[in-house]
């Protein structure tokens, strides 16, 4: 498996398909978000990355929950069942947290998908899920300071008060979420 690559310009392209076989399947991925990326940044590029997907029974590539297929090498050990896997070029855009530089780690940007891929995800990580639930919090925070703070102010001060009170809950409930983080990637014995 190869290290991603921004692709830039056609010539980028070209140079990253000759790295492949011609008959390699090219997959569409959805856009991703390194951590510590600027969501209000325009750091958003295409990346190509040649990689291998796992393969069906019949020589496809196997979709989520679809029974996968296996090879079985005989060597002086035994006998070793393996998943078999098809070579892909896999094509997206990702924002970067440093422009022009690939970063080590990113999730996908749509905060539902991440929350489905963390919910029924094999690996058990559920950081990207309570990330999602981070950012959905400052989203709601920001939403009722605008609200208060509002220069023609349409709010009755009583639910302005108010409004001040859940300021205070959904900080309290970003730093609970911001602690729980420490566990979002627990091993199946503390499960």
């Amino acid at each position: 498996m190869d290290a991603p690559r921004i692709i830039a310009t056609a010539a980028d392209l070209v140079s990253v398909g000759e790295s492949c076989r011609p008959e390699t399947p090219v997959v569409m991925t959805a856009p991703e978000i390194e951590h510590g990326a600027d969501p209000h940044a325009d750091t958003w590029v295409i990346v190509a990355t040649p990689t291998v997907k796992p393969m069906n029974a019949h020589g496809g590539i196997a979709a989520h929950g679809q029974p996968r297929a296996y090879t079985v090498d005989i060597d002086e050990h035994g006998a070793v069942k393996r998943t078999a896997v098809i070579h892909v070029l896999q094509v997206g855009a990702r924002q970067l947290r440093t422009p022009g530089q690939i970063g080590p780690d990113a999730v996908v940007a749509d905060p539902e998908m991440r929350r489905i891929d963390a919910l029924y995800g094999e690996d058990g990580d559920m950081t990207p899920l309570l990330m999602g639930d981070i950012a959905s919090v400052d989203v709601l925070r920001e939403q009722i300071q605008d609200a208060i703070d509002a220069p023609h102010q349409p709010l009755a001060p009583a639910v302005v008060r108010r409004l001040k009170d859940a300021l205070d809950a959904l900080a309290a409930a970003r730093l609970e979420i911001e602690d729980a983080l420490r566990y979002g990637d627990s091993c199946e014995l503390a499960r």
